[in-house]
């Protein structure tokens, strides 16, 4: 009966000897409360990932990784930021509420509260400073890679929790794959992305410590972190509460009703009472400068945006989901899934061929670094065809497959015997249902660049480590050291094969890196921009050199981010004149703003909108408000090509000031 002891996940290194002060009834690396011991697995496992496991091991990886993420960051470092699109918001809205302004009534915000007011008491806290948002970002990275490796190494193994942050630091926290900047760690485009993700792995983290020892106050602060995400983007919320109710629906399918039945009610009302303290404090904090409908317009954000449906069924959101053309999109998903498949499949065959298995006890080390180089040698020589910015898209597809393999294997687990059942099971189908949901925006458009920077992030590191620690554990259940050298070298194969995928990404960041050479913003806002930069910088000077502090400034259809670094508010509460922003708040809302209150400069920054379907602000857009701006404002200066006549047309910026006559219609 050794192989009912083994349970259905062990491999050759979970033989029914377990060794001297294994207790009976009880799996290793699991708690007596029932929940997986962080990294306790691989330290008992025999396996070739024992040797890389031991506490010095760790302590040299933990190191290693630190080391590059210094790398990086001074790599990196002033890169981040886009000087025109979206990050301006970022930082303007909470330079202007660290000066008293408030949230929904002195500023348009159409996502959740709680990044732009944590951001603006960072500002009120240590002031204004573009540095001072990268430093509490830099904190955000440091918590998502803590907790991303606690769950990782819950869910399989401690070097393979280490795999997994190595890819999140060399592809998501600070690379640059397209032309517009932020979508990275250090300025991401939306700070409630970036928030959300760290609180819904922080809920997570909770629950996973509840299930271990079944305490109300884990539940609680469970509970509170997933309320907190309900507050960021509403993707991110809708992934990790049914990540949240998957695991714990599997710690009460596991667990006995005796026990159920004396722990599981007061922690239920600790996860309630936890989940309700985030939207009712931020009720009661906005319910100050708001009446009761517009503070709970506040608590809801983003989802009225998402209820709403304007911008959602716009074409870029239709495209950037996949859905404009969906036939060719699954085409290209089903073409990488074979791609990526097969090459994984060939990777775990190829340790079986004579010449490995002659050599797979002795020799095994020169064996696996063979393999690995064989491995890894077709996508890195293959230059520009692999790995691609194609490399994600069959991401939906392998989430499906994996969370069906974790749920079979769960099941099957929650038949053995012991307090611990299943637990390792759970903690990774909770990884894979929150990584699939993720993915949700992106469906049939998957990808690491863009938005994947936080959508993808988890799908891509739960494929990672799948493929080289949960599966090839899985699949090698020989014996002895025949199986040991086997499970061995298939991790070497399949090391070798996802490590490829990084020069491609490392090189493209770099060559956009060394593309960002002009020079915006002094002192604590000091960045580096691309060519528009220098345009930028020079109607900066005109904007400062035309202008009192106290005056306002408008500039269309995007650009907030001149209003922050030349230190000029906008005349109204709107601070974004784009599609979505049109879809939302009306565009006779935001022309009855402007004629309340006419700023006293405008600048026309050009911007080529046709990823929205509407190419021109002006003419495609925004027509009326467009005409009352060339009404009552006329063209003082300019830089570069004149905005806005041709979609297509060279980057330029004009500046219009009012007319001579009265500034009436």
């Amino acid at each position: 009966m050794a192989g009912a002891n083994r349970g259905p996940d062990r491999g050759p290194d979970r033989g029914p000897d377990r060794g001297p002060g294994h207790e009976p009834g009880r799996e290793p690396g699991c708690r007596a409360g029932g929940g997986a011991e962080i990294g306790t697995e691989i330290d008992t496992d025999p396996s070739p990932s024992a040797g890389v496991a031991g506490p010095r091991a760790a302590r040299l990886r933990t190191a290693l990784l630190l080391l590059l993420a210094v790398i990086l960051f001074c790599w990196s470092r002033g890169t981040w930021p886009d000087p025109l699109v979206d990050f301006g918001r970022e930082l303007y809205v909470p330079w202007r509420l660290s000066l008293g302004e408030a949230l929904y009534r002195d500023i348009a915000w159409q996502d959740g509260a709680l990044p732009p007011l944590w951001n603006g008491l960072l500002f009120r806290v240590f002031g204004a400073g573009l540095s001072v948002l990268v430093a509490g970002n830099v904190l955000v990275a440091a918590a998502v890679a803590g907790l991303l490796r606690r769950l990782f190494a819950r869910a399989g193994s401690r070097a393979g929790a280490d795999l997994a942050l190595l890819f999140f630091l060399l592809l998501f926290a600070f690379p640059r794959y397209l032309n517009t900047g932020n979508y990275n760690f250090m300025s991401p485009y939306s700070h409630g992305l970036t928030h959300g993700l760290l609180l819904a792995l922080l809920s997570l983290e909770g629950l996973e410590r509840w299930c271990a020892g079944r305490r109300g106050s884990q539940a609680c602060w469970s509970g509170l972190a997933l309320g907190l995400v309900f507050l960021t983007k509403p993707e991110v919320f809708l992934a990790a509460a049914l990540a949240w109710l998957v695991r714990l629906a599997c710690a009460l399918g596991a667990g006995s009703q005796a026990r159920a039945s004396r722990a599981n009610a007061g922690s239920a009302a600790g996860a309630l009472l936890g989940l309700l303290i985030g939207p009712a404090v931020t009720f009661a904090y906005l319910r100050w400068d708001l009446d009761a409908a517009g503070a709970w317009h506040g608590v809801l954000g983003g989802w009225l945006h998402l209820v709403r449906g304007g911008a959602a069924g716009s074409t870029f959101y239709l495209r950037g989901m996949g859905l404009e053309n969906v036939v060719s999109n699954l085409l290209h998903l089903g073409s990488w899934a074979l791609v990526l498949g097969g090459a994984w499949w060939c990777a775990l065959k190829l340790p079986q061929l004579p010449l490995f298995r002659a050599s797979a006890v002795r020799h095994r080390r020169p064996a696996g670094a063979l393999l690995f180089v064989l491995c890894a040698l077709p996508a890195t020589l293959s230059g520009d065809a692999l790995p691609g910015p194609g490399l994600a898209r069959a991401w939906p597809l392998f989430m499906v497959l994996l969370g069906s393999w974790c749920l079979r294997r769960w099941w099957l687990a929650t038949n053995n015997p012991g307090p611990g059942r299943g637990s390792r099971e759970a903690a990774r189908l909770a990884l894979v249902v929150f990584a699939a949901v993720l993915l949700g925006k992106m469906l049939l458009n998957a990808r690491i660049h863009h938005y994947g920077f936080v959508l993808a992030l988890p799908a891509t590191l739960v494929l990672v480590v799948a493929a080289w620690d949960w599966l090839p554990a899985a699949l090698s259940r020989g014996a002895g050291a025949p199986g040991v050298a086997l499970l061995s070298m298939r991790r070497a194969a399949v090391l070798g094969l996802v490590l490829s995928v990084l020069p491609w990404h490392l090189g493209r960041s770099g060559e956009l890196y060394k593309r960002q050479t002009a020079r915006l913003g002094e002192g604590a806002d000091s960045f580096l921009a691309d060519g528009r930069g220098r345009l930028v910088r020079s109607a900066l000077g005109e904007i400062e050199a035309r202008t009192e502090s106290a005056e306002t400034l408008l500039v269309l259809p995007e650009g907030v981010m001149l209003n922050y670094l030349a230190r000029r508010a906008t005349p109204t509460p709107f601070i974004n004149f784009m599609p979505p922003e049109f879809a939302f708040f009306g565009g006779q809302t935001m022309l009855a703003a402007l004629r309340a209150s006419p700023p006293d400069l405008v600048v026309l920054v050009h911007k080529d909108t046709s990823e929205y379907g509407l190419p021109l602000f002006g003419r495609d857009f925004g027509v009326e408000l467009m005409d009352w701006v060339r009404s009552n404002y006329v063209e003082s200066w300019r830089v570069g090509a004149k905005p806005l006549e041709r979609a297509h047309s060279r980057f330029g910026l004009a500046i219009l000031e009012p007319r001579p006559a009265d500034l009436a219609d």
